[in-house]
C-alpha cells in the first residue's frame, strides 16, 4: 500500500484518537479541580484510582499517536488499538459518573 493511501486511511483513526485524547485531558483537568475533592477516605481512594487510570490512558494514547505517525502499525492493528483504548475510556467514564454520584458533584 502506498504511503499516501495508508495515510488517508489512517485519518479517521487519527481523528478518533485525537477526540479521545481531548476528552481524557478535559476529564483529568476537571478531576484535579477542588470542586471534585473527596469528602472521605474511600472517595479519596476512588479519585486516585480514576486519576491514575486516566493518566495511564493518556500516556497510552500519546504512545499510540506517535507510533501511528511513524507508520509502525498497519491499518487493522491501529484500528484495533484505538478500539481498545476507547473501551478503556468508556469504562473510566462510567467510573467517573459513579464517583460523581457518590460525591453529589454533578
Amino acid at each position: 500500500m502506498s504511503t499516501i493511501k495508508q495515510t488517508s486511511s489512517l485519518t479517521p483513526i487519527f481523528l478518533r484518537l485525537e477526540r479521545s485524547q481531548q476528552c481524557v485531558s478535559r476529564l483529568l483537568k476537571n478531576l484535579r479541580s477542588y470542586k471534585y475533592e473527596p469528602k472521605d477516605y474511600s472517595l479519596y481512594v476512588d479519585l486516585e484510582l480514576l486519576r491514575t487510570g486516566l493518566s495511564k490512558l493518556q500516556e497510552d494514547q500519546r504512545h499510540l499517536f506517535v507510533t501511528l505517525q511513524q507508520h509502525k502499525l498497519d491499518l487493522q492493528k491501529a484500528s484495533q488499538k484505538v478500539d481498545e483504548l476507547l473501551v478503556r475510556f468508556g469504562a473510566l467514564e462510567k467510573d467517573i459518573a459513579a464517583y460523581l454520584l457518590k460525591t453529589g458533584n454533578y
